[in-house]
């Protein structure tokens, strides 16, 4: 049984790397078998663009928020409540 969750799981690596989903194609393969071979390849594949505009758009977030917290006054209170407190109005412009 090992053997055969070690080769389903190369099989569906294998087809989901065709995907950019090598990771589920993996798990599908171990837990699934052929069944979740089948899946993978019904899954669409990764659109490439959308995921570089996630990444860079989480990136700016996170630098932003940075920012607002860099730029607090002396003596203002941190934290994570502050921190957000400062990031809304960074973002509303107040």
């Amino acid at each position: 049984m090992l053997v055969g969750c070690i080769i389903g799981g190369a099989i569906g690596a294998y087809v989901g790397r065709t995907k950019d989903r090598q990771t589920e194609g993996m798990l599908f393969g171990v837990l699934l078998g052929p069944l979740g071979w089948i899946i993978v390849l019904l899954i669409p594949a990764v659109d490439k663009s959308t995921a570089d505009f996630a990444m860079k758009a989480e990136q700016a977030l996170f630098l932003r928020r940075q920012e607002a917290i860099r730029r607090r006054p002396a003596g203002a209170p941190s934290g994570r409540k502050a921190a957000d407190e400062e990031w809304n109005k960074a973002v509303n412009g107040e």
